[in-house]
């Protein structure tokens, strides 16, 4: 196993140790489903913003000529942002429906 790839699987591992402990604590922290909701969305958001940003490649010649290559790493940032988008709407339309201020029709 290369550096670059011993430095992206560590990256990785403590993103996700990160998100597994910050779900356990708003879990326990948070007064309403909801705001559960949103906040672990938030949370996922940025997880996959971290797994997104963690591979890179050096190309081209040495020094200052050489360039800086984003690499992608598969499909887990799009899943991870899908899947927090959808749960902050959900806490969202929950807040919304539980409130019992939902606009009239005219």
């Amino acid at each position: 196993m290369t550096s670059d790839q011993t430095g992206v699987l560590g990256l990785s591992l403590v993103a996700t140790i990160f998100l597994i402990l910050s779900i356990i604590l708003i879990l326990g922290r948070a007064r309403t489903f909801e705001m559960k909701l949103i906040l672990i969305g938030v949370f996922f958001a940025l997880a996959a913003f971290a797994v997104g940003n963690v591979t890179g490649l050096h190309v081209g010649g040495e020094g200052n000529t050489a360039g800086f290559v984003a690499i992608s790493t598969g499909y887990a940032p799009v899943a991870l942002t899908k899947v927090g988008t959808i749960l902050i709407l959900l806490g969202v339309a929950v807040r919304l429906l539980s409130s019992g201020n939902l606009p009239e029709n005219t």
